[in-house]
């Protein structure tokens, strides 16, 4: 700390102020006797300021829960539109697509591809499946026994529509079935769309606008 010696006389005193950690000596001794000298050592200890360590740990923990819950919030939402049995109206063009990309390699003969669809349309009309909205192409698949990768096949190739057209058409059929029958005397538009297995009002609207180029209150007037 000081390059040159201090002259102290009788009682004075030395002080240092504001000393980094570590260690340092002391040397004393008389004046022009330098064999006089003696050292003493002392060591400063690095302290810890407890406050601002627990307000920054508890920062980095905030910040590091908000991260993981924006995290999985999102991948909630992908998994969820992902998952949709009627299938989501922005990415489902995208699916399509890369779905006929997917299984143009694929093999499955012509043969195969109309019993297999012979069966699966069996299925839908004798246990009614489309009306289960949470309904997903595996599980049709493990009903039927095949793989979900040959039903995605026998969907995108050989009939040359999209998974959620197919089981949409049997939706709209059961809505148009319930009209007949006066259902919309007893019931509204929002409950017979969930009877026909519809996930939300928007998604049946939606999908039966595309399949019948009128909307649902279209229909039931034209019926009238």
């Amino acid at each position: 700390m000081d390059k040159e010696w201090k002259s102290i006389v009788g009682k004075s005193e030395i002080s240092y102020f504001d000393l980094s950690p570590g260690s340092y000596k002391f040397h004393l001794r008389h004046t022009g006797a330098p064999d006089t000298e003696t050292i003493t050592a002392f060591t400063i200890e690095r302290t810890t300021n407890y406050p601002l360590l627990i307000m920054g740990l508890m920062l980095i923990a905030v910040s590091g829960a908000a991260i993981y819950l924006w995290i999985r919030h999102k991948r909630t939402l992908r998994k969820m539109i992902s998952t949709r049995g009627d299938g989501p109206a922005a990415s489902g063009e995208h699916t399509e697509t890369a779905e006929k990309e997917k299984y143009k390699t694929t093999r499955v003969s012509n043969e195969e591809c109309r019993r297999m669809l012979s069966r699966l349309d069996r299925l839908m009309k004798e246990n009614r499946s489309y009306t289960n909205p949470d309904l997903k192409i595996a599980d049709l698949a493990e009903t039927l026994g095949v793989s979900p990768h040959s039903l995605s096949f026998l969907f995108n190739q050989y009939l040359d529509k999209s998974y959620y057209d197919y089981v949409n058409e049997y939706r709209v059929k059961e809505f148009k079935v319930l009209i007949d029958a006066g259902g919309n005397e007893r019931y509204t538009l929002t409950a017979m769309s969930e009877m026909c297995g519809f996930s939300s009002r928007a998604s049946f609207f939606r999908h039966f606008k595309k399949l019948t180029g009128i909307t649902p209150n279209e229909y039931i007037k034209q019926q009238r």
